[in-house]
């Protein structure tokens, strides 16, 4: 049984390699949004979506925020996120990251990350955060998340 997670771990690995710059046509997402909302911290946040015939639907999202002066990335994905598998992280060309998945419920599965130095900086300069995971049929998915306007939304997160 550890052997089959080891395996599909080290696909996971290799997979989050070759998939950083060559996203299908199908998938889109829209750029970082800033929200405020009266008495409640702000943070910045991006919908993961998929177009399919005209359709689009969101599959994910990411978001950053302040949580006791930490820097948080937040992922949510399908709540059939296989949680004992975790996921994979990989920016760009960066070494690829494996993380436990935070929490699972009926409608999301979520994972929580505290962003220190060297991740911000990568967020700050990539173009992709490619989010890699196995459902529950063990099925692997992938996530991108654009980082096209990351900077400047970040800079006014920290202005407010």
């Amino acid at each position: 049984m550890k052997k089959n997670y080891i395996a599909q771990f080290f696909l996971l690995m290799v997979s989050l390699f070759f998939i950083t710059s060559s996203y299908s046509q199908n998938q889109k997402s829209n750029s970082w949004l800033l929200n405020c909302k009266a008495n409640n911290p702000c943070f910045i946040s991006q919908k993961i979506q998929f177009n399919y015939k005209g359709e689009s639907k969101v599959i994910g999202g990411a978001s950053v925020f302040y949580a006791s002066k930490n820097l948080i990335l937040r992922l949510r994905m399908s709540p059939n996120a296989n949680k004992e598998q975790g996921v994979g992280l990989k920016i760009d060309k960066n070494k690829a990251v494996h993380l436990p998945i935070t929490t699972c419920d009926v409608k999301i599965c979520e994972v929580n990350v505290a962003i220190d130095n060297q991740l911000l900086s990568e967020l700050r300069s990539g173009k992709v955060l490619s989010v890699v995971y196995f459902d529950d049929t063990n099925k692997q998915k992938a996530l991108p998340v654009f980082l096209d306007n990351f900077n400047e939304l970040f800079d006014q997160l920290n202005k407010v």
